[in-house]
């Protein structure tokens, strides 16, 4: 179900972001740019869309018999759209190809962004139970205190003594 969200928040956010950047580059009079970068980010849109709202749509249970038939014809039918859209790109004169592959990138990178986006809040989620914040604060305490000492073995035991302090070159002015 999180996969659906994410499809559907990146299909909301990907349409608009894509016309944004094709109005940013027209305004800045690279016309050519621009219809790279459109066809590019609408192939890539298609192609999210195709692939996670249109066949799991008319793969669902309880789907209508002629679901499979309209399944094919409309994988079948895509091959064709990609083939207009790469052909315009790399055969109309004026059109960058070059921005067409920024336009394909902008979906993979928006699907990116958002999960990285979503998994940083809960990596960085501090625990409400107060024995919990306790364990990881001593336990962060012991890792430091460690870090400043050194075992030395002696005869049938260990003993940990401060390690001494190394005056860098930058400290020594």
């Amino acid at each position: 179900m999180l996969e659906e969200k994410l499809t559907l928040r990146t299909l909301r956010t990907s349409a608009p972001t894509s016309l944004a950047v094709t109005a940013t580059i027209l305004a800045c009079g690279h016309r050519g740019w621009a219809a790279g970068f459109l066809i590019g980010s609408a192939l890539s849109l298609f192609s999210l869309f195709s692939l996670t709202i249109v066949v799991p749509m008319l793969m669902r249970p309880g789907a209508p018999r002629f679901a499979g038939s309209l399944l094919g014809l409309t994988l079948f039918m895509k091959l064709p759209l990609y083939f207009a859209g790469l052909y315009a790109v790399t055969h109309i004169p004026g059109i960058s190809a070059a921005w067409a592959a920024f336009g394909i990138g902008l979906t993979p990178t928006i699907i990116t962004l958002k999960t990285v986006g979503r998994m940083i809040p809960k990596s960085l989620r501090v625990s409400e139970d107060p024995r919990i914040r306790l364990a990881a604060t001593t336990r962060a305490m012991v890792e430091e205190a460690s870090s400043l000492t050194r075992p030395i073995e002696t005869k049938g035991s260990t003993v940990f003594h401060p390690r001494p302090h190394v005056v860098t070159a930058s400290e020594r002015g």
